[in-house]
């Protein structure tokens, strides 16, 4: 357990499904991450298997806490070595040793050995090659110590691995337990109260002391009350209590604790201790908004919505991001555009209504989301969808017997197409070289026009244009000619133009575009144009989809004290571009990130454009038809030279443009090749639609499908009850759904429920609830006696399911929100 998770699992049972941190929880690490050999202590590079197994932390599982190693591979014989001790072991001693085997088959051995004999260990089975393996089961190995370590001191800790197939294995404890424990005293709460309150809960805090006879001031540990860890729970008034995580200090932070409605084998744990009930803090709103679909076709039908289900209502306005023109308006939490719209292209939303300040007050404010909604043809590919789903040709449960053959079908929407071919930044940079484009050392026009789609904005600033040379001296090196990043909420926070060559950069312009925000996951078009008159000052502009940008304010570093609201018009004293400079979309600098994003369509023009020039270079360009003044223009769907360079076309053809890296001069490097911008001509990315079918405990065979039909074969061992779980996935996006039940033999039970709106069923320790409609649900499942043991929101497609973990058998509450309404309170049973 590394002290963090996206879950809290005690015994292999989650008990939260909040993420969390807290180093103090982290377990003991291996000592050696990875020492893998072919002999016990094999220390030469020899030593080391060329192909065979490999170790890696997890946050998928965990014996305890949210994290866990696993092991995976194929070998017919080796060692991993995981801890080096000096702990000295006594006769009676147990050893524990927890594992699970999620797939595959293999012999594994614990191996231990005494200090002065490191090399002749012990060995104890764990696992064989013909044991019966369960993937949900946490499987115990206990060992007493007798008379061949009692008194030794326990010098190494390994595995050892033995014809070993495809094996998927995790380590859930490794532990030397001697004599019993102590019941340690029920903590004593010194102080407790509410810090916030949103959509995802309440945070608290909690201080508490443990009973002791030290002096005062004395430091007192966790081990001399004996006790190992606090567990925290929180408790609505009216309702069970709440498991919300862990900690070793005698104080605690709570985080998204669930509200209701609207509002170890050796180890001993003490009882609760409670505060008093107190007044929840002021609820804080989000504003965040979603859509629930990211690529969408003509007159197709999408929603839009507050992600947080108590925001008041706003005004939601659509508009063609190229005429301007209005084409939806609607007002609620939620609103769904049921007609779709009809022509391919980018569209603005403007978004009116109240938005949370540092005040009580809520005013309304309106917010822009350029190229919010995208409309792309079909040619180009869409997003998967799952129309059908049966086993042996029945969309309801079916029963069968152990080692029946049973016929999983699917059909789905037109998905596969092709497109224009983008590359995928990766937090590098692409472009050019400003003198092969003889830019370098003199004051000419120019203008830079590209397609970008942000996948991600991480915290802090990023760099999502510049022109600079990182073989420079500093600090030109990294602020170059001119810097442009985004703020944490894509909105472009710097759009610099260096003044001179000085370290401080000299009387640098800066020109603030507060107004402008560039959208993430959605394709946009970015020209830059730079126009210098006859005494060499410049003129800037940026271009968002063929729209100029306003220029908020401006000012000059050093000549000016104040921003000024005026047209900047043509600007004197501005640094010249500098021979080995490289115009380029992204790459890291001093203080900014690098850009998580894709590029298609780079194109350097030899003059500065016009608006209408900036919209011509949005559309289906290619060498037949450049637009005029073009310099050089890189497709990107040309398949690169050997040195991982493309070659452009224009008027200054065959300059090289790429991804590079900088390290005692630059270089390129292999681009990772993504779907381009839908929005111009191009066959050169497949868009390829393929099933991938999950079921656990189950052989999988006879898989053939494409986005339209499919099949495949599964076939189960054991009695009990199963679902299947197909996801049609392609470039674009993925679709997922999960038939239930198949009952095999007489299974163990289940309870389901059935709905004109909803199906809710529950299979081993989880329930899933498949909705007949589109929507934003919020699901909360509580035991009968008001106990939240899982909560969860999500946008759902109708006919796909919401997986959520129950635990324990017993009566379950399932209580689904609609779009921040209640519709459905279902009692589900797990046998």
């Amino acid at each position: 357990n590394l002290g963090n998770g996206k879950f809290f699992n005690i015994k292999g049972v989650e008990q939260s499904d909040n993420a969390w941190y807290n180093v103090g929880m982290q377990d003991y690490l291996p000592t050696w991450r990875w020492w893998f050999s072919s002999s016990l202590l094999g220390r030469e590079s020899t030593d080391v298997p060329a192909t065979g197994l490999d170790a890696s932390f997890t946050w998928d599982d965990a014996y305890f806490g949210g994290s866990t190693i696993r092991i995976s591979g194929t070998t017919s014989d080796e060692y991993l070595h995981l801890f080096k001790t000096e702990f000295a072991l006594e006769e009676g001693d147990v050893i524990t040793f927890r594992y699970k085997v999620e797939s595959g088959s293999g012999n594994v051995d614990l191996l231990l050995s005494a200090t002065g004999s490191e090399s002749s260990a012990t060995s104890y089975s764990l696992l064989t090659s013909s044991q019966e393996t369960d993937e949900d089961e946490w499987v115990e190995r206990t060992f007493t110590v007798g008379s061949d370590f009692g008194g030794k001191d326990l010098a190494l800790v390994a595995l050892h691995f033995t014809n070993a197939s495809s094996l998927n294995l995790l380590l859930g404890e490794f532990s030397i337990v001697r004599g019993s424990f102590a019941t340690p005293s029920a903590p004593e709460i010194t102080s407790a109260e509410m810090l916030y309150n949103c959509k995802d809960g309440m945070d608290g805090k909690v201080i508490f002391n443990m009973a002791n006879s030290a002096a005062a001031g004395t430091p007192v540990y966790n081990l001399d009350v004996n006790t190992s860890y606090f567990r925290l729970y929180a408790q609505q008034e009216g309702q069970e209590a709440v498991y919300v995580g862990a900690t070793t200090s005698w104080a605690g932070l709570y985080y998204a604790i669930p509200v209701v409605g609207d509002v170890n084998s050796r180890k001993t744990e003490s009882a609760i201790t409670w505060s008093d009930y107190m007044e929840p803090a002021s609820y804080i709103y989000n504003d965040d908004i979603q859509i629930n679909k990211n690529t969408i076709k003509p007159n197709e039908v999408f929603t839009m919505s507050y992600v947080d289900p108590e925001h008041e209502d706003g005004t939601w306005v659509l508009t063609n991001a190229n005429t301007g023109e209005e084409v939806f308006s609607s007002t609620g939490h939620t609103v769904t555009v049921s007609d779709g719209l009809a022509d391919v292209g980018s569209y603005n939303l403007t978004l009116t209504g109240p938005v949370y300040d540092d005040n009580s007050d809520r005013p309304s404010t309106v917010r822009t989301y350029s190229a919010y909604v995208q409309i792309t043809s079909e040619g180009v590919g869409a997003l998967p969808e799952i129309y059908s789903l049966t086993a042996n040709d029945s969309e309801t449960s079916i029963t069968v017997n152990a080692g029946d053959n049973v016929t999983m079908k699917y059909t789905g929407r037109s998905a596969d197409g092709a497109a224009s071919r983008g590359i995928d930044l990766e937090e590098q940079q692409f472009g050019v070289a400003a003198a092969d484009l003889s830019l370098a050392g003199s004051d000419k026009s120019f203008s830079v026009s590209y397609w970008l789609k942000i996948n991600e904005i991480v915290s802090g600033t990023t760099q999502f244009f510049s022109i600079a040379n990182k073989g420079g001296s500093w600090p030109i090196s990294d602020w170059g000619w001119l810097w442009a990043n985004i703020d944490e909420t894509g909105t472009i926070s710097s759009y610099t133009v260096r003044g001179d060559a000085g370290s401080d950069g000299g009387d640098e312009m800066h020109y603030l575009f507060n107004n402008t925000t560039l959208p993430v996951g959605n394709w946009v078009h970015i020209t830059h144009a730079f126009d210098f008159d006859s005494s060499g000052s410049l003129k800037s502009a940026l271009y968002v989809n063929g729209i100029e940008q306003d220029i908020t304010s401006w000012y000059r570093k050093e000549s000016q004290t104040t921003e000024l609201t005026t047209d900047p018009g043509y600007q004197s004293n501005v640094y010249t571009i500098q021979s080995g400079m490289r115009i380029c979309v992204g790459g890291a600098a001093s203080g900014r990130n690098g850009l998580k994003a894709a590029v298609d369509n780079f194109m350097v023009w030899d003059h500065f454009v016009s608006a209408d020039e900036a919209q011509t270079a949005m559309g289906d360009i290619d060498s037949a038809n450049l637009p005029d003044g073009v310099l050089s223009f890189w497709s990107l769907d040309d398949e690169p030279a050997s040195d991982y360079s493309f070659a452009s076309v224009g008027s200054t053809a065959g300059v090289k443009g790429g991804m590079t890296t900088y390290s005692s001069g630059y270089s390129y490097i292999e681009p990772t090749f993504t779907s381009g911008c839908p929005f111009v001509a191009g066959t050169a990315y497949v868009v390829e639609t393929l099933p991938t079918w999950t079921a656990k405990k189950a052989t999988i065979s006879n898989e053939s499908g494409d986005d339209e039909s499919g099949q495949a074969t599964v076939t189960y061992a054991k009695d009990g009850e199963y679902s299947v779980t197909l996801t049609l996935a392609n470039s674009l996006g993925s679709a997922e759904r999960t038939f239930s039940v198949i009952t095999v033999g007489d299974g163990t039970g289940i309870e389901s429920v059935t709905g004109t709106d909803l199906r809710a069923y529950t299979i081993d320790a989880d329930a899933f609830i498949e909705f007949a409609e589109d929507g934003n649900y919020d699901v909360t499942v509580c035991t009968t006696a008001g106990q939240v043991v899982a909560t969860k929101s999500q946008s759902m497609i109708a006919g796909t399911n919401m997986q959520v973990h129950l635990g324990a058998k017993g009566i379950y509450i399932v209580s689904i929100k609609k779009d921040g309404k209640v519709v459905r309170n279902v009692k589900l049973i797990r046998k």
